[in-house]
């Protein structure tokens, strides 16, 4: 594995890079790309098998496609990439990068959130989430509060839940209670972010309704009632079956060897063949007709 890894390194850093950066030269960018927790958040994690298909991947082709960076306040944010990004500095590859613009934190947060729900491989949940984070920033409410100065704060005589619903072919309730989704997942997230990794993977099954009802609760409460949903998830949670060895009845044995037989016969089978097999067959007979 560390001769792949050492081949794989040699192979991208004779690539050479094809960046576009404004001011700074590449080498400056890359050496100062910062991880923002809060943007970090906003994409669903990998599953540890998909993290390691990623991985695999990267070192067999390398980077086929460049991460995205956001320039501001003379710091160089990830917005786009955090698991590719972290599998080339593990192991010291090269990486292409491509700048974007945004007028503010706001408006990093909509492109992200615009590009997670044009992905395929989302699950439900994760879905259903995004929907739900888009409906309320461009509806103008984050948590009770009235964003202002951002964008999407557009003059339409269309409700948002209407042209979303349009968008993405459902219908507007369901748009707001996906509302009601994100506001949940977040709130379990304060208080067990492994848990809202979890639900949003598909990995813990939990009613979408028991979440949206969380959107009510405050924090205290939604604590208590996270603790909650664990435990009915612990409670729940099937248990693999062990597996029983099934007992062969002197019938089940004789049709297995009947079909051997029949699988070794062909135009070049010898009379002997046969003969086994009207044996066999003859023994399958007496032990079907008698008495149990």
């Amino acid at each position: 594995m560390a001769k792949k890894f050492q081949m794989a390194k040699e192979k991208n850093v004779a690539k050479k890079a094809t960046s576009n950066f404004l001011g700074d030269s590449k080498e400056v960018i890359k050496s100062n790309i910062i991880i923002n927790d809060e943007l970090k958040q906003m994409i669903p994690a990998l599953q540890k098998e998909e993290y390691e298909q990623l991985e695999a991947n990267i070192l067999e082709e390398g980077l086929r496609e460049p991460i995205l960076i956001w320039k501001t306040d003379g710091q160089y944010v990830l917005v786009d990439g955090h698991n590719r990004y972290s599998i080339t500095q593990k192991h010291q590859l090269h990486f292409d990068f491509k700048l974007l613009e945004f007028k503010n934190m706001e408006a990093a947060k909509d492109w992200m959130i615009n590009n997670q729900l044009g992905r395929r491989n989302l699950t439900d949940e994760q879905r259903a989430y995004f929907i739900g984070l888009r409906y309320q920033r461009e509806k103008g409410t984050q948590g009770g509060q009235k964003r202002t100065g951002d964008q999407h704060q557009v003059a339409t005589s269309v409700k948002t839940e209407v042209r979303l619903a349009e968008e993405y072919k459902t219908s507007p309730k369901s748009v707001r209670n996906n509302a009601d989704y994100a506001t949940g997942v977040d709130l379990i997230g304060k208080t067990d972010p492994a848990l809202k990794e979890s639900i949003l993977s598909g990995d813990t099954k939990i009613r979408k309704s028991d979440v949206q009802g969380l959107a009510k609760l405050t924090e205290t409460e939604v604590k208590e009632q996270a603790e909650t949903i664990q435990q009915l998830i612990s409670k729940h949670k099937p248990l693999k079956k062990p597996s029983v060895k099934k007992t062969l009845t002197p019938t089940d044995i004789k049709k297995k060897e009947i079909n051997k037989v029949l699988r070794r016969i062909d135009s070049n089978s010898t009379p002997e063949d046969f003969h086994q097999l009207r044996n066999l067959i003859d023994q399958l007979q007496e032990i079907t007709n008698s008495p149990t």
